[in-house]
Order: structure tokens, then sequence, then C-alpha cells
């Protein structure tokens, strides 16, 4: 019965429409940096999957030339000017895009049967824009991720999500561990997109709007210079770590006028013997008398909490750690590494304790400006 149905003059077979998804993609790229390049990789080494790859870049000579170009040249894999690219996107059938910098005009999208995909490094609404993973680290989320989306016509990063996967950001990490993580992801969820492309282009969704409470992370855009410097007397400890962790190559501070970058850092326990002996350090500074010993034992709530905009930069020497424990607003961060001008390396702690002779201070302290 079954098949005297099927084999009837109403039953017609199945057939792919002239948008079917292709057994083997055209893609054309569009990429940067790092972060594009790890996807551009991943594509590269799929040949059961893309049987076409091509490169759009901003610039492929020169200072300006990028990571992307200067892989595509050593593979010998075709490369095409952001300049040229209206004459670049014909015989491909889709356009990815990570990490490119240049704004995507609606008559180049749909110039590919298949428009185009945009791999972003963030968990969006949050953090559209040019530098979403070091927003993530400068608000010390608890996890990033990436999003699979369309490109929008006319608004940055607003695209319909393809694909939402989520990554947690553990304490230590910084720009230079987190980017690379992200980007990998990243790629693995292009190559994901690509195989089940019919089945996620038919369930993508609108972004949600951005909750208020996090209206400070609507938007990612670069750095300003102003941006580098780390304000003890603005922020707590916290806040000044996740400053420090987004630009570990490029956190600035002051010391007798010399601008010093501080190169490593990390967040001490709050009521650790370590933070409790810089404490009680800082505290016989201010007294005008001995300190008792007892004050060592105080309640833990006495010890780096107070809001104090006069105290924050302040440093003292830990011996047992050989680190550097600096007060900010509220709280404690222990430096490890400080590079110092014309010098070729990174100082370790007791190097530039004893190099810069602090030990003649009264009370040491970083500034946020040059006095």
């Amino acid at each position: 019965f079954l098949l005297s149905r099927c084999s009837s003059a109403k039953c017609k077979p199945l057939t792919r429409s002239s948008s079917s998804v292709p057994s083997s993609w055209k893609v054309l790229f569009f990429g940067s940096d790092n972060v594009s390049l790890a996807s551009l990789k991943r594509l590269h080494v799929s040949p059961d999957i893309v049987g076409k790859l091509e490169v759009v870049v901003t610039s492929k000579h020169g200072k300006e030339e990028t990571q992307v170009a200067k892989w595509c040249q050593e593979k010998g894999i075709p490369l095409h000017l952001w300049d040229d690219v209206d004459k670049a996107v014909e015989g491909f059938d889709i356009g990815i895009v990570a990490s490119f910098g240049k704004f995507i005009p609606p008559h180049i999208i749909n110039s590919f049967p298949h428009k185009m995909i945009n791999m972003h490094p963030s968990l969006l609404p949050r953090y559209r824009g040019a530098a979403p993973i070091l927003h993530s680290l400068r608000n010390n989320d608890p996890e990033s991720g990436v999003c699979i989306i369309d490109l929008h016509p006319t608004t940055w990063d607003k695209g319909l999500i393809w694909s939402t996967t989520k990554l947690p950001i553990l304490e230590e990490d910084t720009i230079i561990t987190l980017t690379p993580k992200l980007a990998e992801l990243g790629a693995e969820k292009v190559i994901d997109t690509l195989k089940n492309f019919e089945n996620l282009s038919a369930s993508k969704i609108p972004q949600p709007p951005c909750p208020p409470e996090e209206a400070h992370k609507a938007r990612a855009p670069k750095l300003q210079p102003k941006d580098h410097y780390l304000f003890w007397e603005l922020h707590d400890n916290w806040k000044i770590y996740g400053h420090w962790r987004s630009m570990p190559k490029q956190a600035y501070t002051f010391f007798n006028n010399q601008q010093l970058n501080i190169t490593s850092m990390t967040i001490p326990k709050q009521f650790s013997r370590t933070v409790k002996e810089a404490e009680f350090e800082f505290m016989k500074r201010r007294s005008d008398t001995n300190m008792p010993e007892e004050a060592r034992y105080l309640p833990d709530e006495n010890f780096g909490i107070v809001r104090d905009p006069e105290a924050a930069g302040s440093m003292v020497y830990c011996k047992s750690t050989k680190s550097v424990l600096v007060r900010c607003l509220e709280g404690w961060v222990a430096v490890k590494e400080i590079q110092a001008p014309k010098m070729h390396k990174p100082l370790s702690c007791p190097e530039f304790w004893n190099n810069f002779n602090l030990k003649t201070f009264s009370n040491p302290k970083f500034s946020s400006q040059k006095e």
C-alpha cells in the first residue's frame, strides 16, 4: 500500500532548491588577526567541507600587512584587497567573517547565495565592537564565549544568532591566554556551522536586548591611551586586576615620575597572612606610635577593606612571596614583575625594590600620573 501510494503521480520526488547547501563549500574569508587566523586555518585543513578558499584582507604589504595576509602568502592562498572586494565575490557560496575590522555593506552580503556569517568572540548582546575579549576581562566576567551570527545590514554585530557557545574565564586568564582559547572555539564553531548549515539557519534567533544592569557591557570599543594607566585611587583591587589582565603588556603606572609597565599581577586572598602583614606594615607607617603586635590579629574586616584614596598606590614588599603588594582604593594586589624604562626584560620585585632603593622611602607609592 505504501509503495503504491508513493509511486502515484501525486507523489513527487524530493529535490533540493537552488539555494540548497553545497556538498563542498566555496568560501571567501574575511579576516585580519590571530582570532581570524584560527578559523582560516581550520577551513584550510577541511577539504571534505571546503572545496575552494580565498581570502579578503585590508592590506598585504609593508607595515600594514595583517597576520592573515602573511600566512596566506606563505601557504599560497589567493588574496584579495578590501578595496577590490566587489570584483572578488563572484564564484563563492558564502562569505565568512572573523575579526575583520571593516563594515561590510548589504550589496556584498547579498552577493553570496548563502549570504555571510560572522564569528564574534563574546556572548552577544554583550560586547559588540572591536575589543570584546579585552572588555570581558576588564569587567572580570566569569565566562565568555563565541557566537555565530548573520551580518546585520546597518549595525555592527547585531545579526541573528545561529549558535552561542560559552567558555569559562579562569581567574588567572589574561588577554594573552584567553584570546587563543576563544579563537580555537570560534574556529570549531565555524566548521560546525558549515556542517549543520540547514538546521542552524532554520533555528537562528534575534539578539535579546542587553539588560539595564549590564548597559556598560553593551559595547566593546578599542582602548584609548588613558585606559592603559592603573588608577589605584579610583578602583578596588578586583577592578585594578581586571584592567591589568586585559593589557598585561601595556599596563602603566608611575613611580618617581618614571613610567613603569606592570607585567605580572595576581590577587592575594583577601584575608591571607600576606595581606594582613602588608596591612599591618602600612598601618605602622601611618601611626605616630608603635603599633602593638596584637594588631596583627584584629578582625579580618579591618584589613584592606576601608576605602582610602590617600592610601591607594602604597607599596609593601613581601619577602615570603617575593612580591610587592599595592594598596588600591579597597584591597590589595600582588605585583610580581615590573618593566622599567630602557631595560630589556622585566625586573623581579626583589630587583625592583633594590634597584629603586625603595627601602629608603617612608611610604613608597605608585601613582596614576606624573607628579
